[in-house]
C-alpha cells in the first residue's frame, strides 16, 4: 500500500523579500533566492565507546537574493552605509569605503514571502528577526545581453528577545 502524496506540504516558486521597519520591498530578482540553515557540530566521543553524542557548535542562517533592480534607491537598502544624493529628479549613490563598519549596526527584520500565497497569508513566510545585508559580489555587466545583478546575502542574528528564524506566521502564539 502506497502513502498518499500531500501536495499542500510541497513548497515551490519564487519569493518577494522585504527588509526593515517599515518593510521595504527589495525588488525583482533574476536567478534563485535561497534560505540556508547551516549547522556546525562537534562529535563527542570516547576511546571506549566511539561516538556518543554530537554537539551543535554554531548555526547560521543566510538568505541570498540576486537583485535585478540596481538603481540607487534599491542599492541604498542593501548597502546601508552608502549615501543617496538627490537633486531634483536626479539621484546618485555615493559608496564610501566601509572598513571597520559593524554590519550588525545595519541589522533589521527580513521577511521572505512566497509569491504563490496571497499577501495576507503568512503561513509560509520566513522571518529573520534581525539580519544584516552583506552585498557582493555586485556584478554590473555592460553588454547587449548582460544584466546588472546585485547579489546580496542577509545574515541572521539573534534578536534581543531571543528570536532568530521563524517559518510561518509571526503572530502565531502557542495556546494551551
Amino acid at each position: 500500500m502506497s502513502e498518499s502524496i500531500e501536495l499542500a506540504n510541497m513548497d515551490f516558486g519564487p519569493c518577494k523579500a522585504y527588509f526593515g521597519d517599515p518593510e521595504d520591498y527589495l525588488g525583482r530578482t533574476q536567478g534563485e533566492s535561497s534560505l540556508n540553515l547551516e549547522i556546525e557540530t562537534f562529535v563527542l566521543e570516547t576511546e571506549e565507546d566511539g561516538e556518543v553524542d554530537e554537539i551543535i557548535t554554531n548555526d547560521r542562517v543566510v538568505f541570498t537574493i540576486p537583485l535585478v533592480y540596481t538603481d540607487a534607491q534599491t542599492l541604498s537598502k542593501v548597502i546601508p552605509w552608502a549615501n543617496i544624493i538627490e537633486s531634483g529628479d536626479e539621484v546618485a549613490l555615493d559608496i564610501p569605503k566601509a572598513i571597520g563598519n559593524r554590519l550588525s549596526d545595519y541589522a533589521e527584520q527580513l521577511r521572505i514571502h512566497p509569491v504563490h500565497k496571497d499577501d495576507e497569508d503568512k503561513s509560509k513566510d520566513a522571518y529573520l528577526a534581525k539580519a544584516y545585508p552583506k552585498p557582493g559580489p555586485i556584478n554590473f555587466t555592460y553588454s547587449r545581453q548582460g544584466t546588472r545583478i546585485a547579489n546580496v546575502e542577509f545574515v541572521a542574528l539573534e534578536s534581543a528577545d531571543g528570536q532568530y528564524l521563524r517559518i510561518g506566521d509571526p503572530d502565531l502564539t502557542e495556546t494551551t
